[in-house]
């Protein structure tokens, strides 16, 4: 693996690959690399260690859905798994579950689709990384944490950043019935007019037992009044433009 770019094993061109009980030891780059549209089925009990930037890369969310605990992906120089983006096309569904590290989401996508993301999944989110569900009733986002086991959104660690800095809105449900439930939700908002939860148009959230703090902005921002909040144990915390800004212009403490 001498490519700085890519990986020891670089599937392309619509390709379909299982690999199970697999070693990648070393590799100037990647040990794992999938360009778009590749298909994993199988992703079971391998070990990718000693690369020099992470032991895998895809370009979408969707190649990860076979990713589980059993595989061994640190003693690299990033121990996560890289994502280019969250982009979902219609009438797909995805759920992702937690693999044994995070996953580091490069930069922002359009979703419309229907994404479950399951327990203890952590998602480091780059400088310009958001999750957008666009004009699209059809699509949904679908976070099942559990009190032992959150789902997270934050930054690298070590880091001072704040993502969704420019294009994506933080978590941005425009359209469509979502849920949210044990999830923490921080460092968010890196643009000036959005929140880590924005919301608008004909939107229903439900979201309960969940933290939203540490935001650059608001911590849930609501632009139009045809949305629907159904909510239960959210809790605000330290996020510097107030913790939600409702349609009427109103800072509120809580979600009205």
């Amino acid at each position: 693996g001498s490519s700085t770019s890519y990986g020891v094993v670089w599937v392309d061109n619509d390709a379909k690959v299982t690999m199970n009980n697999c070693l990648i030891d070393g590799s100037k780059a990647y040990g794992f690399f999938c360009d778009p549209n590749v298909e994993v089925p199988s992703f079971s009990n391998n070990t990718i260690r000693n690369c020099d930037k992470a032991p895998i890369w895809f370009y979408s969310l969707s190649s990860a859905a076979a990713l589980t605990t059993n595989s061994t992906l640190t003693g690299n120089t990033n121990n996560y798994v890289a994502v280019n983006n969250f982009d979902l096309p219609a009438q797909t569904s995805l759920t992702i579950g937690r693999t044994s590290v995070p996953y580091f989401i490069e930069q922002g996508g359009e979703m419309r689709g229907n994404l479950t993301i399951t327990e203890g999944v952590t998602f480091y989110m780059d400088a310009d990384a958001g999750i957008s569900i666009v004009n699209d009733a059809s699509a949904s986002l679908t976070v099942n944490g559990t009190a032992e086991l959150p789902v997270t959104f934050t930054r690298l660690p070590g880091s001072s950043y704040y993502w969704a800095s420019s294009g994506a809105m933080g978590i941005q449900l425009w359209k469509g019935y979502h849920t949210i439930n044990h999830c923490i939700i921080e460092y968010g908002a890196g643009r000036s007019d959005v929140g880590a939860i924005s919301m608008a148009w004909e939107t229903s959230l439900t979201i309960s037992n969940t933290v939203i703090r540490n935001s650059n902005h608001y911590g849930f921002y609501v632009s139009h009044n045809t949305v629907s909040v159904n909510h239960t144990n959210v809790t605000f915390a330290n996020n510097a433009g107030g913790n939600v800004y409702w349609h009427d212009g109103q800072i509120y403490e809580q979600i009205p």
